[in-house]
């Protein structure tokens, strides 16, 4: 009587459990196989964006040196005078002076034409350069930097730069400087992934398929195909598209061994559990034959260890999940925040670029009077401009210093820090793109004197981040004509007692909306239009502020402007007895590091 039932139910189990397990193995396996395919996909796109970023930057920063050539060209005394009043004498002399610019520059060619645009003098040897550039020309007309890209006989591409050369406001002539793209070519050969330049018209200028150059994309079928990945990058400089077409094939070979995997490991773990069931089988109905109500105790009391067995293993595996799972969120975190200021330092690399190239452009003007006042014996006047050039390479490696310490991944640790480093830092990085938006920032000096615990990169993000996004409401606001006020920042003290300090950052903008004010400091809330923010800066500066044992909130917003109150850990119990010139200090008195 009981064998008939008992087998009858153990089939079933087993049947239940060989159906469990093969549709567990064909989950598995389809997880396990989108997972690997995901991961491949990811990895391939991240390598063809370093190599977009990578050919992006080489190529515009070659191109950054020949736009302030031709205008200094155009202003040079001997080529103005060579240009107003051409003679045979001097023709050779200019024709040596170009071929050298251009052996220096590594252009292609330096072209000098008289105002109805014939040509007056060139620094080619035996290259025939001399193509059409009417609309680079009539852009130079206007009083702005001609650019035009050309073809020249043979098929070789470059791109022409033409600035007008007047004297005293008379036009007297054009220089045009061209440049090659062969090294960028033979640069891009050494990439697996097909590279190419796509003009406005829709025209491949440069890559590294040979077949591809010159030809419509549409013409191209290996550009259209499926199995690649297109990523593309804009030039604005030149209005070009900068395309990398990373290989998908080996997404799907990547899915096959691990989903081949899954799907084993499941089958062998069904098997497992049916060799389980059927030994139980056979010892519950031995057990049963000698002893029925000394099985039936044994059998309760394995039934509550095995229980209790797995709630222990349960507990375990839960306790070092949680653990895993905190020590990610630190991990990610952590690659967050840097992840943000490579983000904010890409916001301010056109203003960072600017202020690199100022100096650079100085520094090569006070080196040429320098080698002529040398040569004319005026000493005292060459010393002023090595005193000059000093300066301005200081200012150089101040600002170089700290881009590299912003950039690099800051410990975790809590150390003394001194304000004064965390601001200037902060200052450092954010005067270019402030200056560049005409918007004014004023730290209260009494902060150079404190010094409180965290970590000196970090801090500084605190500050970059809340002036970067008050100057970005400020600018949207001027942009959108809601108002027509001067930009004013202000980093002040606000109190400050024996063990904390409160440092209150504000703003002139036209304030939060209401609607994201209760969630502002959670990840992803912004009011950035899309594609210009991920509204993780705040989230990220809560967080800092938490591990350095501080706090942070809205202290007011409205149409007259915003208030951030930072509370942070003095570094030593202040005391205030005696005289201390961080109490002498005028309210009123702020000093402007942002000029």
């Amino acid at each position: 009587m009981w064998r008939h039932p008992n087998r009858r139910k153990y089939r079933q189990w087993r049947v239940v459990t060989s159906v469990v397990a093969l549709s567990i193995a064909v989950m598995a396996a389809w997880a396990a196989g989108e997972n690997a395919a995901r991961q491949t996909r990811e990895a391939i796109a991240r390598q063809a964006v370093e190599t977009l970023n990578l050919q992006a930057q080489a190529l515009n920063g070659a191109l950054e040196k020949f736009l302030l050539l031709a205008p200094l060209l155009a202003r040079q005394a001997e080529i103005r005078s060579f240009v107003s009043s051409p003679q045979p004498a001097d023709e050779e002399e200019i024709g040596n002076v170009l071929r050298t610019i251009r052996n220096f520059s590594g252009a292609v060619d330096v072209i000098l034409l008289d105002a109805a645009e014939a040509e007056i003098q060139a620094a080619r040897d035996a290259l025939n350069s001399s193509e059409p550039i009417e609309p680079a020309i009539a852009m130079a007309r206007r009083g702005v930097l001609g650019r035009q890209s050309l073809t020249l006989p043979g098929g070789r591409r470059v791109y022409a730069f033409v600035s007008a050369i007047r004297v005293d406001g008379r036009l007297d002539g054009f220089v045009a400087v061209l440049v090659g793209f062969e090294d960028f070519e033979a640069s891009w050969s050494l990439s697996s992934n097909p590279i190419y330049i796509r003009d406005e018209n829709g025209r491949i200028l440069l890559s590294n398929r040979a077949g591809w150059r010159q030809r419509i994309l549409s013409e191209v079928p290996e550009a259209r195909a499926a199995d690649f990945i297109d990523l593309k990058r804009e030039l604005p400089t030149l209005g070009w598209e900068l395309h990398v077409l990373a290989d998908s094939t080996p997404i799907a070979r990547s899915a096959r061994a691990p989903a081949a995997l899954a799907f084993l490991l499941v089958l062998v773990a069904g098997a497992l559990a049916l060799f389980v069931l059927r030994r139980r089988e056979a010892a519950i109905a031995g057990q049963r034959k000698d002893r029925a109500l000394a099985l039936r105790l044994e059998r309760q009391i394995r039934d509550r260890t095995l229980a209790l067995r797995n709630a222990n293993e349960s507990l375990r595996m839960e306790v070092a999940e949680r653990k895993a799972a905190e020590d990610r969120l630190r991990e990610t975190q952590a690659s967050l925040v840097h992840s943000a200021k490579l983000a904010t330092l890409g916001q301010m690399s056109a203003a960072l670029s600017h202020e690199y190239n100022q100096p650079v452009a100085a520094i090569r003007t006070y080196a040429e009077n320098a080698e002529r006042f040398l040569l004319a014996g005026k000493t005292d006047r060459v010393r002023g401009n090595l005193d000059r050039i000093g300066q301005l390479t200081q200012r150089m490696a101040e600002l170089s210093r700290a881009l590299l310490g912003f950039s690099r991944k800051p410990g975790s640790g809590l150390e003394r820090v001194a304000m004064a480093s965390v601001l200037g830092d902060a200052v450092i990085l954010l005067r270019p793109r402030l200056k560049g938006n005409g918007v004014e920032l004023r730290v209260d000096p009494a902060l150079s004197e404190l010094e409180v615990w965290g970590g000196r990169v970090r801090l500084s993000q605190i500050f970059v981040n809340l002036v970067s996004n008050a100057a970005d409401a400020i600018v949207s606001a001027q942009e959108a004509k809601a108002t027509e006020r001067q930009g004013q920042i202000s980093i002040e003290l606000a109190t400050i007692d024996t063990c904390s300090v409160t440092i209150r950052v504000s703003d002139n903008g036209p304030g939060i909306p209401e609607a994201v004010r209760e969630t502002l400091f959670d990840p992803f809330v912004t009011t950035k239009p899309t594609g210009e923010g991920l509204g993780i800066g705040l989230a990220i500066v809560s967080s800092i502020v938490g591990d350095c044992d501080g706090s942070i909130g809205l202290e007011k917003t409205g149409p007259e402007g915003t208030s951030f109150l930072l509370t942070l850990r003095l570094s030593r119990p202040m005391t205030f007895e005696g005289e201390s010139s961080l109490f002498h200090e005028p309210e009123a008195k702020v000093r402007e590091m942002a000029s």
